[in-house]
């Protein structure tokens, strides 16, 4: 089925490494996307039926994904964006899995901390963090050169509210950034 588009599939295919849910719903599927029209030509679909494709298609989370192995590892990679027509690929069923941010919560938590400088003030206002690790940031560029990694210091609060985890930043420029990071919902018992 897919075989002789398989050759092309590297050039082609627009994936994101790691997903990340940070909470905020966007209006198109994730920061890159230029379309909200959704795939219409089936090449996905074609593929993920093909056994010998690293297409497969997870129907539990209605998510497309391109398999491959790293460092004998199996990994996988979501699939935004159909290669063939540019649609979106499908549209995950992932967000069910966590809360819905409270806006009242991640406001409240915002106005707290607004005046904090440092990770030092943050923690005197709200107490020990579940976790204080260093990290790193990874800034995109929009030319070809090389992007910028920093270490910073990221502290987690992981039992302030019910539906969400709150991170906050230590950036190199000396402002604070937050994180809002929903739960995951328990499972139905």
């Amino acid at each position: 089925m897919c075989q002789t588009e398989y050759s092309t599939l590297f050039d082609r295919i627009q994936f994101l490494s790691i997903y990340k849910l940070f909470g905020k719903i966007m209006d198109k599927l994730h920061s890159q996307s230029v379309t909200s029209e959704p795939c219409n030509c089936g090449y996905l679909r074609r593929c993920a039926n093909d056994a010998h494709n690293p297409i497969s298609f997870d129907k539990t989370m209605n998510e497309y994904r391109y398999n491959y192995q790293y460092h004998e590892r199996n990994s996988q990679l979501m699939i935004y964006h159909c290669p063939w027509c540019g649609g979106i690929a499908s549209k995950s069923h992932r967000a069910s899995l966590f809360h819905k941010l409270n806006s009242e919560s991640c406001e409240e938590i915002y106005n707290k901390t607004v005046t904090c400088t440092t990770l030092d003030e943050v923690i005197a206002l709200l107490g020990q963090p579940d976790v204080d690790e260093p990290t790193t940031v990874k800034h995109n560029v929009k030319d070809d050169s090389i992007p910028r990694i920093d270490h910073v210091r990221r502290i987690c609060y992981h039992q302030l509210y019910e539906e969400m985890s709150v991170l906050f930043e230590q950036r190199i420029g000396g402002s604070i950034g937050r994180v809002f990071v929903p739960k995951p919902l328990k499972a139905n018992k």
